[in-house]
């Protein structure tokens, strides 16, 4: 009893407060969104069958079928990179129900990670991979007979690192070992409301899915910073994954004279480095000093300061010796390194040809979320919570752990596979989310007199203390 009392607290203090909106408001937006969504269901299935054909013609593969619209879904997850796969692997491992896991993507191709960034150096060992990849193996021949074929990276020295297409091989063939599992919509999420029966999903394809829970792990996009329009508008804005490919550089490099890189990340060091090999001039605008990873010993155990931040292996090598009179005699005169503020970029700024943001990313994420209740999102990096019922992993949405008593956004293969643990999924397996009709029941009622049995009656599932 004691237990189901604190149980009953917990989930109080986690949704009570979305109670506080005035009770007719909340009624009429439940009757509002729900006549909405039957509208475009309606509208839905006319367009459904117009686009069937052309959405299984761009399939590489026979996904299984599913009535969506009439399925609800344990579990909904939104992207296929590298941490939406351990994203599934992990839910897999729950013993959830393959059928009520629906997976969303519009190619497969293990997101950017498999193709607009494949050809960029990693800074991930391999064993990293090849760790994770045995983990997920295990999961695999528990739910089929398939052997595992050997893949290049398998090869490879474990303390080695690889292009990223090299690590993407074994995950393109996890992928596609779980499509032939769990439900799947090749197609792109453009809104997610709450309803009566759950987060409801319109994809673009023109499908509607309805799931208790949604893992957000949709990529991200180069973030951008104002530049002084009078002194930039000359500039040719490059892509920093053009840049960091060696190859695409090679691509898009004529016309480059003098090229200004924006960050002191791995990327842009990564950028400059490349720019640098090419022959060409770099002014390199940073707003602090590099981080090199260090292996350290702390309490008798291997680790790494600066894992997550810091630089590592041959574009680590290289940066040292820019920065030091170490650097090589043909880079002293094409290497210029600036304090990133407004007036160092009025002055250099005229004299670069192109420009090269390299200050970290931010979510790639167009997907619409209607609700009665609060329309922002905030992500909470320890949780992984964006909303109840609804979560953020991966690159665009980091989780937050210790790291040699530094908390640090764990990016990486690996670390998605580690913060993806036990604990984040007890938070989402206790999120199945509260209708708008227990809402709309509970909230004509006077808030004084909503008690905490009643809060745990309408979600039946407990909620944990964060």
């Amino acid at each position: 009893m004691k237990s189901n009392r604190n149980q009953e607290k917990s989930q109080f203090s986690v949704r009570v407060h979305i109670l506080s909106f005035s009770n007719n408001k909340l009624i009429n937006n439940q009757q509002i969104k729900k006549k909405s969504l039957n509208q475009q269901i309606t509208k839905n299935n006319q367009k459904r069958q117009k686009n069937k054909q052309l959405n299984n013609m761009s399939s590489n593969q026979q996904l299984p079928s599913s009535n969506l619209q009439e399925s609800v879904y344990e579990y909904c997850v939104v992207g296929a990179g590298p941490a939406g796969i351990c994203a599934i692997a992990k839910i897999l491992e729950r013993k959830v129900d393959p059928k009520k896991i629906l997976w969303v993507d519009p190619q497969f191709q293990v997101g950017a990670f498999g193709r607009e960034w494949a050809g960029v150096p990693g800074n991930t060992s391999v064993e990293s991979y090849i760790k994770v990849n045995q983990e997920i193996f295990k999961i695999l021949n528990k739910l089929t007979n398939e052997s595992i074929p050997k893949f290049d990276i398998d090869t490879m020295p474990l303390k080695a690192t690889c292009a990223l297409e090299v690590a993407a091989e074994p995950m393109q063939y996890i992928t596609d070992r779980f499509l032939k599992i769990v439900s799947s919509q090749r197609s792109i999420v453009k809104k997610i409301s709450r309803t009566n029966l759950g987060w409801a999903l319109l994809l673009d394809n023109g499908d509607n899915a309805f799931s208790n829970r949604i893992i957000l792990s949709v990529g991200v996009k180069s973030r951008t910073v104002d530049l002084p329009k009078k002194e930039s508008q000359h500039i040719k804005i490059v892509p920093v994954e053009d840049i960091v490919d060696d190859q695409r550089l090679k691509k898009v490099s004529k016309g480059m004279k003098r090229v200004a890189v924006i960050g002191s990340s791995h990327t842009a060091a990564l950028a400059t480095m490349h720019l640098l090999q090419a022959g060409l001039t770099v002014c390199q605008f940073i707003n602090a000093p590099y981080k090199y990873a260090q292996p350290i010993t702390l309490n008798n155990q291997q680790s790494t300061l600066f894992d997550n931040t810091g630089l590592k292996g041959q574009v680590a090598e290289f940066t040292k010796k820019l920065t030091t009179d170490l650097v090589e005699e043909k880079y002293k005169k094409t290497i210029r390194f600036f304090k990133s503020d407004e007036q160092n970029l009025k002055k250099i700024l005229p004299k670069c040809s192109h420009l090269v943001f390299a200050i970290g990313f931010e979510p790639n994420n167009k997907i619409e979320i209607e609700d009665y209740f609060d329309q922002n999102l905030t992500h909470d990096p320890l949780t992984s919570i964006l909303r109840d019922g609804i979560f953020g992993i991966g690159i665009s949405y980091p989780l937050q752990q210790l790291n040699c008593g530094i908390l640090e956004y764990q990016v990486g293969y690996g670390k998605f596979w580690n913060t993806i643990n036990d604990y984040i999924i007890n938070i989402w397996a206790s999120y199945p989310i509260v209708s708008a009709m227990q809402f709309q029941q509970l909230a004509q009622r006077p808030m004084k007199q909503i008690s905490q049995t009643q809060i745990a009656q309408n979600t039946k599932t407990p909620i944990p203390r964060l």
